[in-house]
């Protein structure tokens, strides 16, 4: 039989173990405790079990009146049994304003909108080699917290950073380089001095990564610099929560809008 229930920290070992089935792997995943204590102490976070172990999982954190979904995972082999739903209406019954940065999987994209969700435009995924140099000068560590910027996640690798006047940007450093977390780039003079730190932090054996909506007026100077899309999500909203952010000056973040 199927249950759904908030998730425990006995859970943990079993749900880092589905995410990773899922395909879902790194600090911004159900594999690190902290992610999932972050969404759970901000909202609710929820997994679906059988008789047997965990199948699913599903997150949701408040953005002002939204209810932003922040994953939603069924282990492949579970699929077609009604997990997915169930976990939605654990975290989404009651709420009228609602979104998500979807995947392009048919079935997931059928049932936010079947929740009153419209896509609205597509999330890319940039990838952009390394580059060893110093940032430009106009980028510098950033008195402000990383929630500051939409960012929850406690974490001693994060580098907070303003960038120009008035821009600022998340980045964590990993085995695989930078990658941007969330960011507020207005312009394309922004997003490029934002990709040129990414990417010296990145050093010259990694690789930077960020992701920007389709919509967001730095798009073509991140490609000039050699970026390349290498995945994509379809940002899937309410009427009233479509202009949560506004794509042409947000580089949201997947998890958290």
């Amino acid at each position: 039989m199927l249950t759904v229930r908030d998730v425990d920290h006995s859970d943990q070992e079993a749900l880092a173990g589905l995410a990773a089935a899922c395909g879902q792997s790194g600090a911004v995943s159900a594999q690190d405790p902290a992610y999932v204590a972050a969404v759970a102490d901000a909202g609710r976070f929820v997994v679906a079990s059988d008789d047997r172990a965990l199948v699913g999982f599903a997150g949701v954190v408040p953005r002002g009146e939204v209810a932003f979904l922040t994953d939603l995972f069924v282990l492949p082999s579970a699929q077609g049994r009604g997990a997915g739903s169930a976990l939605l209406r654990a975290v989404w019954d009651g709420t009228s304003e609602r979104a998500t940065s979807a995947s392009t999987n048919p079935v997931a994209l059928t049932a936010y909108v079947r929740w009153g969700l419209v896509p609205a435009w597509p999330l890319l995924y940039l990838e952009v080699a390394g580059e060893p140099q110093p940032w430009p000068d106009e980028v510098t560590r950033s008195d402000r917290a990383p929630a500051d910027l939409g960012w929850p996640v406690p974490s001693d690798d994060l580098l907070v950073l303003d960038v120009g006047r008035t821009a600022g940007a998340v980045l964590a450093h990993d085995a695989r380089g930078a990658v941007v977390l969330r960011a507020e780039v207005e312009g394309p003079s922004d997003l490029e001095l934002l990709l040129r730190a990414a990417r010296a932090t990145a050093g010259a054996d990694g690789v930077a990564r960020l992701q920007v909506p389709g919509a967001h007026q730095g798009l073509d100077a991140a490609m000039a610099a050699g970026a390349a899309v290498v995945d994509t999500d379809v940002w899937c909203a309410t009427p009233g929560a479509i202009d949560l952010w506004d794509p042409r000056a947000v580089l949201p973040s997947p998890a958290f809008g």
